[in-house]
């Protein structure tokens, strides 16, 4: 939801109208995995889309990336996913510090990956 718009809505609800109840609830307590992650990006990417229409996340070329750097993007993803869906101001700033390690640990990724 980081850079959802009204027009997203209509993404999101045809893919509930799809859904069972059952399926949808599921997909929103599933722990998101990395294999998951690179084959949306991937289709993502493809169709050349800019931002994920359903999370508002930006889309990354997955297939562009070393091993090295997959995790430590997806862990920046998950990381925003933990700040947008914390309630609490004290789980809040849990997930914010979360957020900053996963940033730098990709941010010394890339640089590490440059030399």
């Amino acid at each position: 939801m980081f850079l959802m718009q009204t027009k997203d809505l209509l993404v999101l609800r045809l893919f509930a109208s799809k859904e069972s109840d059952t399926a949808l609830k599921r997909e929103q307590e599933q722990t998101p995995t990395i294999a998951v992650w690179e084959r949306m990006q991937s289709m993502l990417a493809d169709a050349k889309f800019p931002v994920e229409p359903l999370g508002g996340s930006p889309v990354i070329n997955v297939a562009a990336l070393s091993q090295e750097l997959k995790e430590p993007f997806f862990n920046v993803l998950r990381a925003m996913r933990a700040v947008s869906s914390s309630k609490a101001s004290s789980s809040r700033e849990d997930a914010r510090k979360g957020l900053l390690a996963a940033l730098n640990a990709a941010l010394e990724a890339v640089q590490g990956a440059q030399q």
